[in-house]
């Protein structure tokens, strides 16, 4: 195996560290807006946090999954 080769894949597993640490940090942020008791459309979550609308569909079913209960409109 080359050395060369695993700084790559060294490289690759902190990439997928730094990207759990951001979606777990989003995730505390969604939970946050959403217990000062204001009500916010997706797409105004999306602005704050600087992703897509569907970024916050998955979060919000991650915490959904995990427990939290969210009321919504359809």
């Amino acid at each position: 195996m080359d050395p060369r080769d695993t700084i790559i894949l060294i490289e690759v597993g902190v990439t997928r560290q730094m990207a759990s640490v951001g979606k777990i940090r989003r995730l505390l942020q969604i939970l946050e807006y959403l217990q000062s008791g204001r009500k916010y459309h997706t797409g105004q979550l999306s602005d704050f946090l600087c992703v897509s609308k569907r970024t916050i569909f998955r979060d919000l079913k991650v915490l959904q999954d995990s427990g939290v209960q969210l009321l919504y409109d359809e």
